[in-house]
């Protein structure tokens, strides 16, 4: 009987939930530590090395990582941890590989590795369980951690002594911070002293206790009876270690205080991002209001937009006046938020979908709209901007039922081809259950997540490749399907990650590379690691195959292969690619070997695979790739398989 000359040049991505003979020839069942950036057939993944942690106070473990860009400079780009196991400061990484901690203005009181971190306007915001209801900020490269916003004063007291001012007036005092002689942040209005009468006197007036919130001085202002105290002056400004000004102005005249309300600091918000105009918070750790906004677990707000004003610090206040109010509610709890994309941000309930629409209104600056009440978000560090396969800007995130986008095609649906994988996903992990990372020299999404039911700390990463997934018609149900593949091995144990500088220095590269927060098997201190680098996980190998689809003919025929496959890849020197054919599903299987090294200079060749045989087979599957783990490199373009049609079975 003639061959069948069976071509396998192509594979858009792994499919382990539908029949393996259902699949299309471009499908495989599965793609394992390999991705698509390379080859017709693919490319094994790059390894992980570990970041040197000299000075890095241990503790625990890495538990939340982020990146810094102070002064817009990236190349001074820092390098910001969360210990698990010291909870009174974050380590810091800057220029070079020499580590510092900074002591934390509140501490972590829980949910280490629940911080969530945002770069904006210069500063770098976080987001953390602290038992104090006021998001934190660290100011400036090597500056002081510190509360966000100014806690507004107790009233002042008062006194009279000699002058020469006939009046009946009341004073309030408000915090500011000057940076340079100039002031950069300023706290609500006190509420007003007493009526103080002056007749003729001049007035005392004696500051409230301190905040001890970075303020560098405090402003008085007066107000007088002859307006019934409607209106208020800026009479004195004073250093903060100075704690009485003088009021012997016979008429009064200045800047007028902030509108009550306008400088409400912002709340211990959970989730942070910023839509480059606005700081926005959501969900949030405290119950009670303290010095902050009253905090809700369905509240979203936002830092009125940069340039409101000059002086009253427009990223770290929240507007809470008669008129201007910029927070508002959804009616569940918040998870998690996203975006912006198209300028809109999505917000996120565990099985709730809002989107805020932008309104160019400082009074209203969002609309909310609902849009779904079925699905929702698992967890806010699962949230990712990426972009489909055309290049357009998109949202990705998971939800309980599996991974989502939202896009030029609405929401949709991407997860179909990893239900198996998803159905072993620990969603009640008592660390964390999931994260994601978008890699964009990779085109790629990476979620990290728990798998196994007993699996408290993620062990796997299912990788999506942007690029590759589409909306096809598949078992004519129309989805979005193709560009999977999965991670295993030790460099998927990770419980954080961020994109960072892929060469460490006194100047901070501007490539970029993943580095997660290590955990799982003999990890007890403090472990950081640089991912898509070098062809092992540290000094572990690991393994790499693609297996096809079940290849199939008409009931009653049978397959065999008797003649030899050939395999075109890349040459890499001393790498060997073992093809296992595989015979009704394991029933048999039988392998044969390929090397890769060069003849002379080609860059890619045609080699013969010899050995591999199979017959009377109903289906026939191709495994190539590794035969075991191993410390090496290769990228495949396509298998020549010659299948021979035998006679009934």
């Amino acid at each position: 009987m003639p061959s069948i000359p069976l071509l396998i040049n192509r594979i858009l991505g792994r499919n382990g939930i539908d029949p393996p003979q259902d699949l299309p020839d471009d499908m495989a069942v599965e793609v394992l530590n390999m991705d698509f950036d390379d080859g017709s057939v693919g490319r094994k993944r790059s390894g992980a090395s570990a970041v040197t942690l000299n000075d890095f106070s241990a503790g625990g473990v890495v538990s939340a990582i982020d990146r810094y860009v102070p002064s817009d400079n990236e190349a001074a780009a820092e390098l910001h941890c969360t210990d698990s196991g010291t909870l009174t400061t974050i380590q810091r990484l800057t220029g070079g590989t020499t580590w510092a901690a900074y002591t934390l203005a509140d501490a972590i009181q829980a949910n280490p590795a629940d911080v969530s971190m945002v770069n904006f306007n210069g500063k770098f915001y976080q987001a953390y369980n602290s038992t104090v209801n006021r998001l934190h900020v660290y100011p400036s490269a090597g500056g002081t951690h510190r509360r966000v916003g100014l806690a507004q004063p107790a009233a002042p007291t008062t006194s009279v002594g000699g002058g020469a001012v006939t009046d009946v007036r009341k004073y309030g005092v408000c915090w500011t911070l000057q940076e340079s002689g100039v002031t950069v942040l300023r706290s609500n209005l006190s509420a007003l002293s007493g009526a103080t009468t002056m007749a003729p006197n001049a007035a005392t007036i004696t500051r409230p206790t301190a905040a001890s919130e970075s303020e560098t001085h405090w402003e008085c202002y007066a107000f007088t009876d002859d307006d019934n105290y409607a209106l208020g002056y800026l009479i004195a400004t004073t250093a903060i270690a100075t704690t009485t000004a003088t009021d012997n102005n016979a008429t009064l005249s200045g800047s007028a205080p902030p509108t009550a309300g306008a400088n409400t600091p912002p709340p211990s918000a959970k989730y942070l991002l910023t839509d480059g105009t606005h700081l926005i918070g959501a969900g949030a750790w405290e119950t009670s209001a303290g010095t902050g906004l009253t905090p809700s677990v369905r509240m979203i707000w936002w830092t009125p937009a940069l340039g409101t004003t000059d002086t009253d610090g427009d990223g770290e206040r929240v507007s809470n006046t008669s008129s201007i109010k910029t927070y508002l509610y959804v009616d569940r709890a918040l998870t998690g938020i996203g975006g912006p994309l198209q300028g809109n941000i999505y917000a996120f309930g565990y099985r709730d979908i809002w989107k805020l629409v932008p309104t160019g209104q400082a009074t209203n600056a969002y609309e909310r709209l609902s849009l779904r009440t079925t699905i929702g978000c698992i967890r806010h560090q699962t949230i990712v901007m990426g972009e489909d396969e055309s290049g357009r800007p998109a949202l990705y995130w998971l939800s309980h039922i599996g991974p989502h986008r939202i896009g030029a095609g609405g929401i949709e649906y991407i997860g179909r081809d990893i239900e198996d994988r998803w159905a072993t996903v620990n969603l009640d992990a008592s660390n964390v259950a999931a994260w994601g990372i978008y890699v964009p020299n990779r085109r790629q999404v990476w979620w990290f997540v728990s798998s196994g039911a007993s699996q408290n700390d993620p062990n796997e990463v299912i990788v999506f490749d942007c690029r590759r997934g589409r909306v096809v018609e598949f078992n004519n149900i129309r989805a979005v399907r193709y560009g999977w593949s999965r991670f295993t091995g030790v460099a998927t144990e990770a419980r954080c990650g961020v994109l960072f500088s892929n060469t460490l220095g006194a100047s901070m590269s501007r490539e970029l590379k993943p580095y997660i927060g290590r955990v799982g098997t003999g990890i007890t201190v403090p472990t950081v690691w640089k991912l898509d680098t070098g062809t092992q996980d540290g000094s572990t190998n690991y393994q790499a195959y693609a297996k096809s689809k079940a290849f199939s003919i008409r009931p009653g025929q049978q397959l065999g292969m008797i003649e030899d496959a050939y395999l075109l890849a890349e040459t890499s020197s001393g790498v060997t690619i073992t093809l296992t054919v595989d015979r009704d599903f394991g029933v048999e299987t039988s392998t044969a070997t390929a090397v890769l090294t060069a003849a002379g200079s080609e860059t890619r060749k045609l080699v013969k695979i010899e050995g591999a045989s199979v017959s009377q087979a109903g289906h026939v599957q191709f495994q190539i790739g590794d035969s075991a783990a191993a410390n090496n490199t290769w990228t495949l373009d396509g298998l020549v398989t010659p299948l021979l049609r035998e006679g009934p079975r």
